[in-house]
């Protein structure tokens, strides 16, 4: 443990980061110089990293440790267990010193074709891509950005509409510029750029000439040789998920040897093997890297139960840890609590409450399917994140609805009256309040969330006009404000407009009240919703799409699911077109083109839109597919195409949810790994009562109450002595077979 103070500094005159010991070099590229002209604000946000980035202790230390691996020039690997901050502290270096960084998370169907690369079908903005990223790498260097932002805004405009021709002359220009101003400066670079774009010219003008669609077969390198090229950082998360004959491929890159950027470095990350899917890494592989172990912040180091078994000066050295650990999470607090202005007391009491809350998952809390729940420091950020939004009211009711809104959706309904009062005791002592009037505080209606007062990366678009009323961007769900959506939102008193009248019983209504407090956080965290077959699922998410007028995709995972079903693939597409015939002038020949055309899958659409996206049956799904989309579901909500080469950034409206039944008492359902589970927020339903049961077919089927009950009776006794996993979809099942068939009794039929 560093108890040294570690200075982190930039200094944009020399482009240079100062990290503890070390001076690194910074790279000027537009990106990075919009974000110097801002100030010293680099150093408090970011946009790969969406929330604040606390300087602890361990932070900063890891930090200059990364800094001085890249100083000299050491591949780094980053061992450490879910949420401890691996990939957030590599993307804060990267961002700081102003490198592109690629993140590739690999999979047991990863590869080696995806980082070296390998034939395949492309569209031509594949080939304008890397000339135009090439392009404003230069003229970076060449020439002044602050004039010549709007330049560059019709540059972006032109590659985003595809208008190629308008784009390879608006490049031309100021190459030819840059090639003839000075001839003592080194042009090399823009001559060979000049070249590459009179061949990419070419290229465009014999696919407009043949009337074929600008997709066709090409050899596309890899993430990784692209990266060894540009200069870019590369970081290869999860990569003990992957194949070991693709691990292989990174000890040599290819036939010929590839010219490696000086700029270019290679980190890794992964998990200990202990979980579901995580292996040790080869020998051979491992012993390349520069290993580091990333310990969790963990305030619960007890002393007095290790004084049994070690010295007094290795109990001394505990008492530190520990002390550091308490230290740096106060410290991770008060970055995240910045706006609320929390004093030292009250940051103090946040670390003990974050202390007993780990404590009780050891001791006695249990989730839904009773085991024990994993609280780890993304559980924690998430609450304060939450809490950090600030439109509670104060700054008490904010935590509070934090804590429960991140601890409290991973426990049963037993264990949340624990959680529940454990929270309030720590609130009422840190903020000198009575039992009594926080409950009176916590039962005060919440108040309508203020447009300008937003986070950039709230689920509220940067165009929203901030002089409209809030009510007309927000719906009230159990107390909880939600964005509207791009439909309509149907009204809770028109029993006409709910989907197929939705019955809203005490149960429902408590699990809905859960769902909106997750809906309504900020970042769009994804949800997992688990629970017994039939207990309403996936039919209060469409409930809660339908209320807040939103777009909802549903994919029902198999055994059989692949990356396909979700990113998409490449498809054939037939056009028309038309050609005039030889022997006149007028006559026309209609032929058709085929084409390959990547279709978009349900989940790259849902994310490009803003729509919302349910996994169903989630843990049906192949493991190896699940870790592939842990990118998505952490906070940085993007996804890497390798056949496109494209990486897909959420829209602010996106949500993603999943629903799975508990493994162990369902056929094929498999147990979620540790690092994948708590990039979720969950949810676990409970049994709908028996007598809520009687209500929901009394009112869905228009039963008389003596009916109802009579059917709920036969359902439990055939659960009881059948042993049978008959639930309430079959009750419906039952009663539309009676009306289409009412001559046979329906005891009868439903006991067969």
């Amino acid at each position: 443990m560093c108890c040294r103070s570690i200075e982190i500094s930039l200094h944009p005159q020399k482009s240079v980061l100062k990290v503890g010991r070390t001076i690194l070099p910074c790279r000027r590229t537009p990106e990075w110089e919009i974000k110097v002209s801002g100030g010293n604000s680099i150093l408090q946000s970011s946009n790969d990293i969406i929330w604040p980035f606390a300087s602890t202790r361990l932070s900063s230390s890891l930090l200059e440790r990364l800094a001085v691996a890249v100083q000299h020039k050491e591949p780094v690997l980053l061992v450490g267990e879910t949420g401890t901050g691996k990939t957030s502290t590599v993307q804060r270096l990267a961002y700081l010193t102003g490198h592109r960084l690629r993140v590739i998370n690999l999979n047991q169907q990863s590869d080696s074709v995806d980082l070296m690369g390998g034939f395949k079908p492309v569209d031509f903005q594949v080939f304008v891509r890397p000339l135009r990223e090439k392009f404003e790498s230069l003229f970076t260097c060449t020439f002044q950005l602050d004039n010549n932002l709007v330049f560059l805004g019709h540059i972006n405009t032109c590659f985003q509409s595809g208008r190629w021709l308008d784009l390879i002359t608006l490049m031309r220009h100021p190459a030819r510029v840059a090639v003839q101003r000075d001839s003592s400066v080194d042009t090399s670079e823009w001559i060979k750029f000049l070249d590459d774009l009179t061949i990419l010219e070419k290229r465009l003008e014999n696919i407009t000439k043949s009337n074929k669609p600008g997709l066709g077969f090409a050899f596309i390198e890899g993430a990784l040789v692209r990266a060894v090229q540009d200069g870019d950082w590369i970081l290869l998360d999860e990569i003990n998920l992957a194949p070991a004959e693709m691990l292989d491929s990174l000890s040599g890159l290819d036939s010929e040897p590839i010219n490696r950027h000086s700029d270019f470095h290679l980190f890794a990350a992964m998990n200990p093997a202990t979980d579901v899917g995580k292996r040790e890494l080869p020998v051979g592989l491992r012993n390349r890297f520069t290993e580091f172990y990333i310990p969790e912040l963990d305030p619960c180091i007890d002393v007095n139960k290790s004084e049994a078994s070690i010295d007094s000066d290795s109990s001394r050295h505990i008492e530190i840890i520990r002390s550091n650990n308490c230290e740096d999470l106060a410290t991770l607090a008060r970055s995240y609590l910045v706006a609320l202005n929390p004093t030292p007391s009250q940051l103090s009491t946040i670390v003990r409450l974050y202390s007993a809350l780990r404590q009780a998952a050891v001791e006695g809390l249990v989730d839904g399917v009773g085991q024990r729940p994993h609280f780890s420091l993304r559980t924690l950020c998430r609450a304060l994140i939450e809490a950090g939004r600030g439109y509670h009211g104060s700054i008490l009711r904010s935590l509070y609805e934090g804590l429960l809104f991140s601890f409290g959706s991973q426990i049963c309904r037993t264990s949340r009256p624990i959680l529940d009062t454990l929270i309030q005791r720590y609130l009422c002592s840190g903020w000198n309040k009575d039992s009594s009037s926080l409950l009176r505080l916590l039962n005060t209606p919440l108040p309508i969330p203020q447009l300008n007062n937003f986070p950039v990366n709230n689920n509220i678009d940067d165009s929203v006009v901030t002089n409209k009323c809030p009510n007309d961007y927000f719906v009230n769900v159990e107390g909880y404000w939600l964005p509207k959506g791009s439909q309509q939102p149907i009204s809770v008193d028109n029993k006409d407009e709910l989907p197929g009248n939705y019955i809203l019983t005490p149960s429902v209504q408590a699990n809905l009240k859960d769902l909106a407090r997750v809906v309504s956080a900020g970042g769009g965290l994804p949800v997992l919703l688990q629970g017994e077959t039939s207990v309403g699922k996936t039919s209060l998410i469409t409930y809660l799409a339908k209320r807040v007028g939103q777009v909802c995709y549903r994919i029902n995972n198999h055994e059989h699911t692949d990356q396909q079903t979700y990113l998409g693939t490449y498809t054939v597409s037939s056009t028309a077109c038309t050609t005039k015939d030889k022997g006149s002038d007028n006559d026309t020949l209609k032929k058709t083109s085929t084409s390959l055309v990547f279709k978009d899958g349900l989940l790259v659409k849902a994310m490009r839109n803003g729509y919302w996206i349910i996994l169903d049956e989630l843990n049906l799904a192949p493991t190896e597919i699940l870790e592939a989309l842990n990118r998505v579901l952490d906070d940085n909500r993007s996804v890497f195409i390798t056949e496109t080469q494209e990486t897909i950034k959420a829209h602010p409206h996106f949500r993603l949810f999943a629903t799975q039944n508990p493994p162990g008492l369902y056929a094929g359902r498999k147990m979620l790994s540790r690092a994948l589970r708590n990039r979720f927020i969950e949810l676990h339903f409970d049994t709908i009562p028996r007598n809520e049961l009687e209500i929901i077919l009394e009112k869905k089927c228009l039963l008389p109450s003596s009916r109802a009950q009579r059917l709920v009776e036969v359902m439990h006794r055939l659960q009881v002595s059948c042993f049978t996993f008959i639930c309430i979809l079959e009750l419906f099942i039952y009663f539309h077979t009676t009306v289409s068939n009412a001559s046979i009794h329906w005891v009868y039929r439903f006991t067969d």
